[in-house]
């Protein structure tokens, strides 16, 4: 059987984990992204955290399901072998290379950015073992002003760039990010771009939310705007609705209101039902003998894992998940 989507790319904060939700990753939702791991998919949680604080948020969350690839702080690649994340280490060394051969060239005009950022803005500016300029901005109106002036002064630099995320940002080699890496895990798999997912909500993520890394792109209603304007020029998915009309979507669809057969002004309760039982029928008419619905078109498949997903918790669903975006765009009301 060949899957459409044999790769799964998630960003972790803001986009599949929410530290302060009970549970932080729904648990029906683990069980789907572990049936997508039997078939074959791989999934990668591709962030901005090092592997220490990634792996206690993992513990912390107490998943039944585990990633089978991790990328740590937007480019570093570790494989998960017999209860344990190895490093690829031809990459990860390369990786350390090029970057201390180019934070070696930048240091000495470390002073003079720092002293820019002190002198006019309340900032914490620090090194870092990932970076020599590692910023934390009192707000994004601050963010946005430094990073144009960092970005200034990458222009001068071969293959300088920043890596944002909010108010934090840090130096970084333009050949190593969540997209190249994303990419060379794919090679090392045999998988075309074509076969691979990504979703992102923020500035760190543009990298992987290309097509040159991934053919199905998405990102979730409370990604930054830049990040939704890059999705939806490149055909991907962006979710419109508000937190507070979560289930609401502006543009109607045919085939979803009859799939679901929910009506506008449908109780809760209804609604979920309805969304139950849509998602066991699209189960079993586009089950063959054995072959489950992960033969399906990427596109389709797409839209189950999101409905199967978005209808466990019912209305007490996080606003900053991927997947729990995409329900309402399914469900009409």
């Amino acid at each position: 059987m060949s899957l459409p989507i044999k790769i799964i790319s998630t960003d972790f904060d803001g986009t599949f984990f929410a530290e302060f939700e009970n549970p932080p990753v729904p648990d029906e939702l683990q069980r789907l992204i572990g049936r997508l791991q039997e078939a074959g998919a791989r999934w990668v949680i591709n962030t901005g955290r090092d592997l220490s604080s990634l792996l206690e948020a993992l513990a912390r969350a107490h998943l039944r399901v585990r990633p089978d690839f991790l990328v740590v702080v937007e480019r570093e690649i570790y494989v998960h072998e017999k209860a344990q994340y190895l490093g690829l280490e031809d990459w990860n060394r390369a990786c350390a290379q090029a970057h201390a051969e180019l934070f070696a060239r930048v240091r000495a005009d470390m002073p003079r950015l720092v002293a820019w950022v002190n002198e006019r803005f309340d900032a914490a500016v620090y090194e870092d073992s990932y970076s020599p300029f590692c910023l934390v901005a009192e707000n994004n109106g601050d963010a946005d002003l430094i990073h144009d002036y960092l970005n200034e002064y990458c222009a001068q630099v071969p293959n300088l760039t920043v890596v944002r995320n909010d108010v934090y940002a840090r130096f970084s080699h333009r050949a190593y990010s969540k997209g190249t890496a994303l990419s060379e895990i794919a090679r090392r798999l045999g998988v075309s771009c074509d076969h691979v997912l990504a979703a992102g909500d923020h500035l760190n993520d543009l990298p992987m939310l290309s097509r040159e890394h991934a053919r199905w792109l998405v990102a979730p209603s409370n990604a930054i705007e830049l990040v939704k304007e890059s999705v939806r020029r490149q055909e991907g998915f962006v979710s419109a609705s508000t937190h507070a009309g979560w289930w609401r979507r502006p543009t109607p669809s045919s085939w979803s209101r009859s799939l679901f057969g929910v009506r506008k002004g449908s109780s809760a309760t209804s609604r979920t039902a309805a969304a139950w039982r849509a998602a066991w029928s699209f189960f079993s008419i586009h089950r063959r003998g054995t072959q489950p619905i992960l033969t399906q078109r990427p596109e389709e498949l797409m839209v189950l894992i999101l409905r199967v997903s978005g209808c466990l918790s019912g209305f007490q669903i996080c606003r900053n998940r991927f997947v729990f975006k995409w329900i309402r765009l399914q469900i009409n009301v």
